[in-house]
C-alpha cells in the first residue's frame, strides 16, 4: 500500500525502476557496428569498404596496402591525409596504353568536357566527378566520402546510386558529351536526370 503522502510521480518511478534496470543494459548491447570502431581513420574506411563488398555479395574485403581496392566495376581509394574515401564506378574504356599523343589529348579533352558544368555538368552525376585513369585505362565517376561522417548504410546507398548513374553514362550520356565536345549536337538547355 502506498502512503497517502507519496506523490504519483514517485510511485510511478518506483514501478518503472526495475524495468529501466533491465532495458538500459540491453540497449547498450545492441550498438551498431559502425559505433564500435574508431570514429575516423583507416579502420573505419575498411568498415565502409566491407559494407559495400558485403552488399554486392563479394567476400569480405579490405583496402590494400596502397589504400586501394577494386571490386568489379567499382572501387575505392583511401586518402589518409584527408581521411577521405573516394568511391569510383567504371563508365567507359580509354585505351591509353601505348596511345599516340593525339588520342591521349582527346581523352583529356573528354575528361574536361565531362567535368564542364555547361556540358557534362548538365547530366546527373550522383554528386560525383569524372576521372580519366590512364593506369586503369578508363573513365570513372568518382565520389568523395568523408570517412568520419559516413556510415556503412550511407556508403551502400550512395555507391549504389553512383553505380546506377555510371551505367546510364555508359549507355547514353558519355556519347552525348562526346558529340557535344565535337560540335555534333548542342548541350542540353536543362539538367538531364535519371528520371528523364
Amino acid at each position: 500500500m502506498v502512503a497517502a503522502h507519496e506523490s504519483v510521480p514517485l510511485r510511478l518511478y518506483a514501478l518503472l525502476l526495475p524495468a529501466a534496470l533491465f532495458v538500459v543494459p540491453l540497449i547498450g548491447c545492441h550498438t551498431r557496428e559502425s559505433e564500435m570502431i574508431a570514429p575516423a581513420g583507416r579502420e573505419r574506411a575498411d568498415l565502409l569498404v566491407h559494407a559495400w563488398a558485403t552488399h554486392v555479395g563479394a567476400p569480405a574485403r579490405r583496402l590494400g596496402p596502397d589504400g586501394d581496392m577494386t571490386l568489379g566495376e567499382t572501387g575505392f581509394y583511401y586518402e589518409a591525409g584527408e581521411d577521405a574515401l573516394y568511391g569510383r564506378a567504371w563508365v567507359n574504356m580509354a585505351r591509353t596504353r601505348n596511345a599516340p599523343a593525339e588520342r591521349l589529348e582527346t581523352y583529356r579533352r573528354m575528361q574536361a568536357a565531362l567535368n564542364d558544368p555547361r556540358i557534362g555538368g548538365m547530366f546527373e552525376r550522383a554528386d560525383g566527378y569524372f576521372v580519366l585513369d590512364e593506369q586503369r585505362q578508363g573513365f570513372f565517376l568518382v565520389r568523395r566520402f568523408n570517412v568520419s561522417e559516413t556510415s556503412p548504410e550511407t556508403i551502400v546507398r550512395d555507391m549504389e546510386r553512383l553505380q546506377n548513374v555510371a551505367a546510364r553514362w555508359t549507355a547514353k550520356w558519355f556519347l552525348n558529351v562526346a558529340m557535344i565536345m565535337h560540335g555534333k549536337e548542342p548541350a542540353p538547355e536543362r539538367r538531364v536526370l535519371m528520371a528523364d
